[in-house]
């Protein structure tokens, strides 16, 4: 397994252009493209519609603005296929993607918050509605980017370490070099919000029975948030996975150039597309239901 992951990285090295990596490389331009222009449009809807002011619509616009960040760090690796230059050292390469780090780790955070923030709405409503919101959300948001920061220090720090070693500049070569300490906090961070989104869900489905029918509405709206929230934070923790798995397997770090890993990022961003458009629809159907 060894001789291959030298072989791919000869085959970086020597071939300009190499054209899987080009194709590979096009795909995730495209893609960060549409997801900074849908996410941004979360952001726009939420600012001009006076009716969403309250906090979910605050944190999926959190959620959104972190998103942007992550999406365009995939422009590293977009200029390192287009250029020919393939590789990119770790040590550049974690200076330059350190926002884009940032957002990926503050995003898990927050759409943990927007679940919990969700459930304790349905179940202690009343509680809720006692708290001193922008206190509230300004805490939540000082935590994510607080758990973003952890993230980049640590990204920062392993420059040192692995300084030399050629990547690809794709983002989730960063997490293979990551210590068992990280993922166990980013798997114990995804496992809580996909728990926290399926007790939304189901308490969602309990609360819908004999409703009136615009509450019903509401109800489905974020219902289909709660799913899509769900299905998104799943392709993280699928991703963690196979990550680990390949880090057991090839300990070596010139993992970091294989492809297969870019596949299976190219999969979450496809998936978070998807996310962040039925976000966007959602949030208009809400603010026309207030109006």
């Amino acid at each position: 397994m060894a001789d291959l992951n030298i072989t791919f990285l000869l085959e970086l090295k020597n071939e300009s252009p190499n054209w899987k990596l080009i194709s590979c490389a096009a795909m995730f331009g495209i893609i960060a493209t549409m997801g900074i222009v849908i996410n941004f449009s979360v952001i726009y809807v939420t600012i001009r519609t006076k009716k969403l002011n309250g906090t979910v619509n605050y944190l999926l616009a959190l959620c959104s603005f972190f998103e942007i960040l992550h999406q365009f760090g995939h422009f590293l690796f977009v200029y390192t296929a287009f250029s020919g230059q393939n590789l990119i050292e770790y040590r550049l390469a974690a200076k330059i993607l350190l926002i884009p780090m940032l957002g990926v780790t503050s995003n898990l955070t927050s759409m943990l918050f927007t679940g919990v923030d969700r459930l304790i709405i349905l179940v202690f409503g009343e509680m809720h509605n006692k708290f001193k919101i922008r206190l509230y959300l300004a805490m939540i948001t000082i935590i994510s980017v607080f758990c973003g920061c952890f993230v980049c220090f640590n990204v920062f720090n392993d420059g040192a370490l692995y300084g030399d070693v050629m990547i690809t500049g794709c983002i989730i070569d960063f997490f293979k070099f990551a210590t068992t300490f990280h993922f166990v906090i980013f798997l114990l961070i995804i496992i809580m919000t996909i728990i926290v989104y399926l007790l939304v869900g189901m308490v969602i489905k309990f609360k819908s029975a004999g409703l009136p029918s615009t509450d019903q509405i509401n109800h489905r709206v974020f219902r289909a948030l709660c799913f899509i929230i769900t299905l998104n934070i799943g392709d993280y923790f699928i991703g963690m996975l196979v990550v680990s798995l390949i880090k057991l397997l090839i300990p070596s770090p010139i993992t970091a150039c294989k492809m297969e890993p870019h596949s299976l990022q190219l999969h979450q961003d496809v998936s978070a597309i998807f996310d962040k458009g039925h976000r966007a629809k959602a949030q208009f159907r809400i603010a026309l239901m207030n109006n």
